[in-house]
């Protein structure tokens, strides 16, 4: 488990980082990774950011 899946309690942003994870190389969008886990693009966007302390398409270029 990656150390960001562990400091979040939405479980929408535990799955989008599992996502992230899984297929690193994919050329992911908010629009996508928000679909996959149930939520508008504004709405995960906003959660991803304050769960993790940066946006989802950030956080695979840590």
């Amino acid at each position: 488990m990656h150390p960001s899946e562990r400091r979040t309690a939405v479980p929408a942003v535990g799955e989008a980082i599992r996502l992230l994870h899984a297929e690193p190389v994919r050329r992911w969008t908010v629009a996508e990774l928000a679909a996959r886990v149930g939520r508008s693009r504004t709405v995960f966007a906003a959660q991803f950011t304050r769960a993790v302390g940066e946006p989802p398409l950030a956080h695979l270029t840590v």
